[in-house]
């Protein structure tokens, strides 16, 4: 099923990321954006933070940001992007969502999980 309403597919990316929510720490949630934090400190660019964020989405004017800070925080996880999704990443960390059918849900769904696995791998989660 495909959707261009912005708070139908905010709604269905942000399920997606409470999937992990026994994990990870939702830091911000309301109808229109969800942040969430990793519970561990990291060190990205020789810099030590307590937590860095996981993933996120705000629904914006003419799409929804769907964030995952694995690209940022580990660059080479990009390959691990299919490329229907990859054609919406704009920047480091933001992929733009107009329009939401269940082949990229799916593969946000299977990127998160992805991702997921390799933060828990480095011992981030």
């Amino acid at each position: 099923m495909e959707t261009k309403d912005h708070a139908e597919i905010f709604d269905r990316i942000k399920k997606e990321i409470k999937k992990y929510s026994t994990k990870i720490n939702i830091t911000k949630e309301s109808g229109k954006g969800i942040e969430t934090y990793t519970k561990k400190p990291l060190t990205v660019g020789g810099k030590t933070y307590p937590c860095i964020c996981f993933a996120s989405s705000l629904i914006f004017k003419g799409h929804v940001g769907f964030y995952l800070f694995t690209l940022y925080t580990h660059p080479e996880f990009k390959k691990e992007i299919p490329s229907e999704l990859l054609k919406t990443l704009k920047g480091k960390t933001c992929f733009n969502i107009k329009k939401l059918d269940d082949k990229l849900l799916k593969q946000i769904s299977d990127t998160l999980k992805k991702a997921f696995e390799f933060y828990k791998a480095k011992g981030i989660v």
